[in-house]
């Protein structure tokens, strides 16, 4: 793996963001997701270590319904018709919630813009219309600096057709490779969210084993990206993207 760059790191930061930065590669900024980041916030963002990558989950409104539990934590809900926001629209509303987030991640100097869809996002061909034209004004006013990102769940994870058609277009497509292989090994950048193994679609209190971790290690390796971001998502990411790291090195 030493001819790419392998970037890991945590979503969200699990300890002071000094010690995230002497720690690990990147991190992926959570707090954008439930509400507009202050100038301030992000001006300190934008001054990290030059090493240090960042990512940016996208703002809730773009991906979530109005009626999704997530927009209570939202301090100041955006303008119009709260129905038009979410599910990755092409309404004027989530547009506009769209550009939003383009401009704070650029500020923040993100590398890559994740939108994460809830499972509850409707899985047919009308919606997909909506997906690729809303993916469309993303990446055009994102520009060549930042990668923009979809990580599907529910119906939309097993919809490889459709997901290949958004693929197409520049996005990546993001998945748990420890639950889901890599769909697109082929894409020049790679991107996972590591939620821990179980039954369930997140299993947050997991702790990754070894053996999880030598899997993950198999699977990056035999991927043909030259730019790969493991992002762990758990309530030992820390410790487990620190040892997974030192796993790279030895």
């Amino acid at each position: 793996m030493a001819t790419r760059l392998v970037i890991v790191g945590t979503c969200g930061f699990p300890a002071s963001r000094a010690k995230i930065y002497s720690l690990l590669d990147g991190a992926e900024l959570q707090e954008s997701f439930y509400n507009l980041l202050g100038k301030k916030t992000l001006e300190n963002l934008a001054n990290r270590p030059k090493n240090f990558h960042l990512t940016f989950k996208a703002w809730q409104a773009t991906t979530h319904p109005y009626s999704s539990p997530t927009w209570k934590r939202m301090k100041e809900p955006p303008p119009g018709d709260k129905t038009k926001y979410g599910w990755l629209r092409c309404s004027k509303e989530n547009l506009w919630a769209l550009e939003k987030t383009v401009e704070q991640a650029k500020d923040a100097g993100a590398e890559v813009i994740v939108f994460q869809t809830p499972p509850n996002m409707p899985c047919n061909n009308e919606h997909l219309a909506e997906v690729r034209c809303f993916f469309e004004h993303a990446i055009s006013i994102a520009g060549d600096n930042i990668a923009v990102a979809w990580e599907p769940r529910g119906e939309w994870l097993k919809a490889k057709d459709a997901l290949k058609k958004v693929f197409d277009m520049g996005v990546l497509i993001v998945s748990d490779y420890l639950r889901t292989p890599p769909m697109f090994p082929e894409s020049p950048i790679a991107y996972t969210r590591l939620h821990g193994l179980g039954e369930s679609e997140v299993n947050y209190k997991y702790k990754y084993t070894d053996e999880d971790l030598r899997r993950l290690k198999d699977i990056i390796k035999n991927l043909e990206s030259e730019k790969i971001y493991v992002m762990f998502n758990n309530v030992y990411m820390l410790d487990d993207a620190t040892r997974f790291r030192n796993m790279l090195i030895d």
